[in-house]
C-alpha cells in the first residue's frame, strides 16, 4: 500500500493485472483485504488524478510508488451524471485524460481507502470563494476565452479581492473545484453562480508535446488536452503549491 501524504488516501500499490466491467471493479475493491485493511474502495473520478505525476508519460504516475501501472484506463465509482445507469467516468494513465466508458466495457481497477473529500465553499463577499478543504481561494466569475499564454498573463496580472497574487490553476487543483454530479456546468451553482460550460485552461503542459496543455470540460467535468493557441476559458486562484 501506498498513503498519499496531501490527501491522507491510502492506495493499492500495484494493480493485479486484470480488466473488469464497473460492477465487478466496485465488487472488487469492495471485497479487497489489504495491509491490514478490508474497507477499500473504487475511488471517485477526481481522486485517481492526485497520484499522478504529470512530469511523467506513458504512464503519466511515479513507478517507484506506483509499479507495473497500465498505460490505460483505469475504472473510477463516478457515474455520469448524463446516463448515471450506463456510463461511468475512466481515467487515461497514459496522458491524464478522463473520458467516460460504457458500465458494461473492462479498464484496469487501483482501489483506495480512505474519507472521501466532500466540497464546502465559502462566498467572501469581493468576488472571490474560499474552497474550505483545500483552502485554495478562487475567483468566483470566470475571465473570458483566452489561449494558454494569455490566460497565464490574466491571471498573474489580477488584482481581485485587494489581492493580487493570483494564477492559472493546476490540473489537480482545477479538478478539485468540478462536482460530477450536475452538468451544463459541472460546478457548484450557489458558490459559482456566473459559471458556465466549456473548457477552462490549466496551466499543466502535456510533457510529451510543450504546445498543448490539459483542460477541464466544465460541460461535464472531463479532462483533456489541446494546442495552447486554442481559446478557452479561464479562472484563476491564489494558495496553495
Amino acid at each position: 500500500t501506498v498513503t498519499d501524504d496531501n490527501t491522507l488516501l491510502m492506495w493499492q500499490r500495484q494493480d493485479d493485472g486484470t480488466t473488469r466491467t464497473w460492477a465487478d471493479a466496485g465488487t472488487y475493491c469492495s471485497g479487497l483485504s489489504l495491509g491490514g485493511h478490508s474497507d477499500w474502495r473504487l475511488p471517485e473520478a477526481y481522486e485517481l488524478p492526485k497520484i499522478m505525476n504529470f512530469a511523467e508519460l506513458n504512464p503519466i504516475i511515479d513507478q517507484t510508488y506506483f509499479p507495473s501501472t497500465k498505460n490505460l484506463q483505469y475504472w473510477s465509482t463516478s457515474t455520469f451524471a448524463n446516463s448515471p445507469s450506463t456510463y461511468a467516468w475512466q481515467v487515461k494513465f497514459s496522458n491524464g485524460d478522463m473520458v467516460v466508458g460504457a458500465m458494461t466495457e473492462s479498464y484496469y481497477v487501483r482501489c483506495v481507502r480512505g474519507t472521501r473529500t466532500t466540497r464546502s465553499f465559502t462566498d467572501n463577499g469581493d468576488s472571490t470563494v474560499t474552497d474550505t478543504k483545500t483552502r485554495l481561494v478562487w475567483q468566483q466569475t470566470p475571465g473570458s476565452q483566452r489561449t494558454w499564454t494569455s490566460s497565464l498573463t490574466y491571471c498573474e496580472d489580477l488584482t481581485l479581492g485587494s489581492l493580487s497574487d493570483w494564477r492559472l490553476p493546476n490540473i489537480k487543483e482545477l479538478g478539485s473545484i468540478v462536482d460530477l454530479s450536475v452538468r451544463l456546468p459541472s460546478i457548484d451553482g450557489t458558490a459559482f453562480p456566473s459559471a458556465s460550460a466549456g473548457s477552462y485552461w490549466s496551466s499543466t503542459t502535456r510533457t510529451d508535446e510543450g504546445s498543448y496543455a490539459s483542460f477541464v470540460d466544465f460541460t461535464n467535468g472531463g479532462q483533456d488536452t489541446e494546442g495552447k493557441t486554442r481559446s478557452n476559458s479561464v479562472r484563476c486562484v491564489r494558495g496553495g503549491q
